[in-house]
């Protein structure tokens, strides 16, 4: 059961996330916006990425029901703006990336889900189109991509602590 109601928090707090975002980026042609919301172990712990006017945030929740709490901060693993061939690579991705195709929910069919499974949420705004999409205990090979991008604008120093841990061999579910 509370693994039930810690995935329907979280895709009620993921939708709602969304919808404001889209709207935030969505009056500029070339404006990128990418929100990923990591939750890594269940409601214990999440990252959230963010990328968005030319800079990459990333921050780490250490209780994911309490980053909703009224004056909680996390702790901010990584702020740095891009570099202006950060931003090209990123536009040229974004350029060729599928997200308008691309399924907005990638579930394992597993039939007592671990309460414990990795749920991932992202926001994507690439100009006036915008895309959300679930993942619970899934590999996606496109959203793959999108995470090693984003892995590439983290500096070294910080690759360990911030980087996105998403390999095909970490989930049961492929596609």
């Amino acid at each position: 059961m509370k693994g039930t109601a810690c995935l329907l928090l979280f895709y009620f707090l993921a939708s709602v996330f969304s919808v404001g975002y889209a709207q935030k980026v969505s009056g500029n042609d070339d404006a990128i916006a990418i929100e990923i919301h990591d939750n890594q172990n269940g409601c214990c712990s999440s990252q959230e990425y963010y990328i968005e006017d030319g800079r990459l945030i990333v921050d780490y929740y250490s209780e994911h029901g309490a980053m909703y709490t009224e004056g909680y901060v996390p702790d901010t693993i990584l702020k740095k703006k891009l570099t202006k061939a950060e931003s090209t690579k990123l536009k040229q991705f974004m350029l060729k990336f599928p997200f308008r195709s691309i399924d907005t929910l990638f579930a394992s069919t597993k039939e007592n889900p671990d309460a414990e499974a990795r749920e991932i949420s992202l926001s994507i705004s690439f100009g006036k189109a915008h895309k959300a999409i679930q993942i619970s205990d899934c590999y996606q090979k496109n959203v793959a991509a999108l995470f090693a991008l984003v892995n590439s604008f983290i500096p070294l120093d910080k690759k360990e602590q911030a980087k996105i841990k998403y390999l095909k061999s970490m989930f049961s579910c492929v596609r």
